[in-house]
């Protein structure tokens, strides 16, 4: 199985949904080229892709040490409208 994986139905328990269901979150971080450089924070997008990722590895490396959940980064910094419900897709 792969590094973010669990076995099957683990993780659902773990979260409390015994149903059968899976949930999703991400943060989005946008760049010039994005199909809608625009975003609910920003009405135009100027950062290009690099600034993008580095943007990114450098969220992941706050979650990764346990500084903030995906959730509450999400809130504030992503550029998804799903940013209003901790990232949840």
């Amino acid at each position: 199985m792969g590094q973010h994986h669990s076995a099957p139905g683990a993780r659902q328990e773990a979260m409390g949904a015994t149903d059968g269901k899976i949930r999703a979150s991400h943060l989005l971080v946008k760049h010039n080229g994005s199909r809608r450089p625009s975003s609910w924070k920003t009405p135009e997008i100027t950062r290009n892709k690099d600034e993008a990722m580095d943007i990114i590895t450098a969220h992941q490396q706050r979650i990764e040490r346990g500084d903030i959940s995906l959730g509450d980064l999400a809130k504030t910094e992503s550029d998804c409208s799903s940013a209003r419900k901790n990232g949840d897709l």
